[in-house]
């Protein structure tokens, strides 16, 4: 799990109530981790079914079939629940893989820090009978005790804006958004996402954060979120942005509850809007992903009527 995000909003998973998806035995289905409002308003959307226990449910990155979300609880205060959660097995042990996106899921820490240390202490503080596997009363005693007392919180819990416009002519900074001089590491590092519509070269080059050359499906699905700003903020009217989620749908009211109401139609307008770009990307992926590798490379997006075009036509954003 790269960024601790929810693959439907793509908002910060300790940003609310969040967990994985289970089978009916119990198992874990797939490696994505969504917030519960998300997932259950993908359900309704998709299916009909107002509820996460749909057996007809699949998850909306990788469409394997699930029969409930499992919400993680806070490790802090339920240390059973969470670690029960997080074995995705069911053996009552927890890989390195499997603690690790249990923790950036659920606490506000330096997840970061801990990734870098993980394998270090694993091996000389944590896992002391040295099966390459935490039990339970290893995470209670030597590592849960050990994260929280050594890594302060470091993530904010709000979604990030960029200072540059989907599809403005604006250019940004001159020199983040200059063809010959373009900094990428800069430009991620103040959020100055470049423009799709006239600079798209560069817009694939800034969501590469692996440098590969190439974009998954799930890669493009977090780019065009966070590039027109359709977040959970802009679609509650407590942020801005050139493209918001709901319209011109705000959580305002003379009162507590049609505030309440408003904000609940504008998170499930946010969700169908973004099963709407799920869908869409599942239909149009084939005609670009000419190999079937999963991927898509720069020249597959920026050539004329490829990839890029094709969202731009089909968001209606030019």
């Amino acid at each position: 799990m790269e960024h601790a995000e929810c693959s439907i909003c793509f908002d910060p998973l300790i940003a609310r109530p969040c967990g994985i998806l289970k089978t009916n035995r119990n198992s874990r289905v797939c490696k994505h981790f969504y917030h519960s409002d998300c997932i259950e308003d993908y359900i309704e959307v998709n299916s009909g079914a107002g509820t996460s226990t749909s057996t007809s449910a699949t998850c909306p990155m990788c469409r394997r079939s699930f029969h409930h979300l499992d919400i993680l609880p806070d490790p802090s205060t339920n240390p059973k629940g969470w670690f029960d959660v997080c074995d995705e097995d069911n053996n009552g042990t927890l890989s390195s893989s499997e603690v690790l996106d249990g923790l950036k899921a659920t606490l506000n820490l330096d997840w970061r820090a801990i990734e870098r240390d993980m394998d270090s202490m694993w091996n000389t503080h944590w896992d002391v009978n040295g099966d390459n596997m935490i039990d339970y009363n290893e995470f209670l005693t030597n590592l849960l005790p050990y994260i929280l007392q050594h890594y302060p919180s470091a993530i904010t819990t709000t979604t990030s804006t960029s200072t540059s416009t989907a599809g403005s002519s604006g250019s940004g900074s001159s020199s983040v958004f200059d063809d010959f001089g373009f900094n990428v590491t800069e430009a991620r590092a103040i959020g100055n996402i470049p423009p799709i519509a006239h600079k798209p070269r560069l817009w694939f080059q800034y969501w590469d954060e692996d440098n590969s050359d190439e974009l998954s499906k799930e890669e493009v699905l977090r780019a065009i979120i966070k590039t027109f700003k359709l977040d959970i903020n802009t679609a509650t009217g407590t942020a801005t942005g050139t493209a918001t989620a709901t319209g011109t749908a705000t959580a305002t009211g003379t009162g507590t509850t049609n505030a309440v109401d408003t904000t609940a139609t504008a998170l499930h307008n946010f969700h169908r809007k973004c099963s709407s770009i799920i869908s869409t990307l599942d239909a149009i992926w084939p005609m670009f992903d000419h190999d079937g590798s999963g991927d898509i490379d720069i020249d597959e997006f920026v050539q004329s009527d490829g990839l890029c075009d094709t969202i731009l036509a089909t968001l209606q954003y030019s």
